[in-house]
């Protein structure tokens, strides 16, 4: 008798699902930025959810839940009902290089959330205010040695912003102060404002500070210039060769999401990012896309596995060496 109410109870289960991914969704669809708006995730994410809403047919609404790092927006989505009506946008440093400062994000990371697919990655800018009495990032680089602990180079923390920060005061033996309780967007305010000195952002929240001229661009931390504005050196042209720093960006759906929900999910992902305006719109801000092999849930998992094998040695080193200065 218990076998017999087993397996009703299991068809019972089956055919809800079933006809649950036979009619997802029949509501509107929410997509987490864990950061403020304004910013890259915010950026990118607005993109991806104005194609995807398309695709789903259903309105994809942008929710920014913000603090901790990013850890707010993630526990929000780690709460969610595992039914396919909330996700997560997420940025390497979720999942790959700044889990190396709190190790057990990841942990949360990778058994709290089901990845749904990569979209694509950007570089970072080396940015300085105004008045900054260099012309180059040579001149740059010394201002700043010589300056020490006086120079102030803003990085939002837990982002990976602030990993390429710590990678750059290592890479040029500085002991510059770090000023990290603000988001990327606020921080690019406090440098055009001249409260800050430096700091390392992705290129696409910095187009309008830059074309305005309120702050000044020394290099795109990449091999090749970035097609928005070609001026701008490489940092192996401008004197750093080898310091290459490119956030990428993935979606993620609450643990146990049915996988017939989430391929649901990146094929409209997918789908989104074939679309032409997508693609040109994503040109237009800088951000690369991955190829199509590499946008699924099994590439994103190996991915965040990968960088965080790549990244773990190195950062936790420098982290070492950075509190005990």
């Amino acid at each position: 008798m218990r076998r017999l109410l087993a397996a009703v109870l299991s068809i019972t289960i089956l055919g809800l699902a079933i006809a649950q991914a036979q009619t997802y969704p029949s509501r509107p669809v929410t997509m987490v930025v864990p950061f403020a708006r304004e910013g890259a995730s915010d950026i990118v994410g607005r993109v991806i959810a104005e194609r995807m809403q398309a695709q789903l047919g259903q309105p994809v609404l942008v929710e920014n839940t913000f603090g901790d790092g990013g850890l707010e927006g993630i526990n929000r989505v780690v709460r969610a009902p595992s039914d396919g009506y909330t996700f997560l946008i997420g940025t390497s440093s979720l999942s790959g290089s700044t889990t190396i400062i709190n190790p057990w994000q990841l942990d949360l990371i990778t058994r709290s959330l089901e990845p749904i697919g990569l979209v694509g990655h950007m570089p970072l800018l080396i940015l300085g205010n105004r008045s900054l009495p260099a012309s180059n990032l040579r001149e740059l680089l010394e201002w700043v040695k010589k300056s020490g602990s006086r120079a102030s180079v803003g990085a939002s923390l837990a982002t990976d912003s602030y990993v390429a920060t710590i990678l750059l005061r290592q890479a040029i033996d500085a002991g510059f102060r770090f000023v990290s309780n603000r988001s990327n967007a606020e921080l690019q305010k406090d440098l055009a404002a001249g409260e800050i000195d430096m700091m390392l952002s992705p290129s696409i929240v910095s187009h309008r500070c830059l074309r305005s001229g309120e702050i000044k661009a020394f290099a795109v931390a990449a091999s090749r210039r970035i097609g928005a504005a070609p001026e701008i050196p490489t940092t192996d042209e401008a004197g750093l060769p080898g310091f290459h720093f490119a956030p990428w960006y993935g979606l993620w759906a609450p643990r146990h999401t049915p996988d017939k929900l989430v391929a649901r999910l990146n094929e409209a992902l997918v789908r989104a990012l074939d679309d032409p305006l997508t693609k040109a719109r994503f040109a237009t801000i800088q951000v690369e896309l991955f190829r199509r092999d590499q946008q699924t849930p099994e590439y994103l998992k190996a991915r965040q596995k990968a960088d965080f094998d790549e990244w773990w040695p190195i950062v936790r080193e420098l982290l070492v060496k950075l509190r005990k200065t």
